[in-house]
């Protein structure tokens, strides 16, 4: 019952009094309404052009694709290089475990995995994803 009351009445109570005060503020002066939306809408695109000079400027980045993928993309010679990773999700103490022992280093990688996997834990901590330690790199001699 009480989870009912925190993920169903809570939230849907809280968009039923924001929808009916954003009625009233339009129907009382539209004006304020539409500035403060534009305001929202550039501040979001400021925030959104900064994080990707960010990522642009660092070289490297880390995400999800699907479920059970994590990869690591690299800027090498003006183009982003991507390696796979697989990590499974899990419900409980830990997000996902991930296997770094999936990871196929490419040529261009060489030489730079432990930089690798250093960025890669830094991106998805220990203290919410547990860890398959490899102990030997592999490679896969593409580019």
């Amino acid at each position: 019952m009480k989870a009912t009351f925190t993920y169903l009445v809570l939230p849907l109570v809280g968009i039923w009094v924001s929808a009916k005060a954003v009625i009233w503020i339009v129907q009382k002066d539209p004006i304020p309404f539409c500035w403060l939306m534009l305001a929202i809408l550039l501040c979001g695109l400021i925030l959104s052009y900064q994080s990707k000079k960010k990522i642009y400027q660092r070289g490297w980045r880390i995400g999800q694709e699907g479920r059970d993928e994590i990869y690591y993309e690299e800027k090498v010679d003006g183009e982003w290089k991507r390696i796979m990773i697989h990590a499974e999700m899990l419900t409980g103490k830990f997000h996902r475990v991930i296997d770094l022992s999936s990871i196929r280093f490419p040529a261009w990688a060489v030489h730079r995995e432990d930089e690798i996997i250093h960025r890669i834990k830094s991106a998805f901590p220990s203290s919410n994803n547990e860890y398959i330690h490899h102990t030997k790199h592999a490679h896969d001699g593409k580019n």
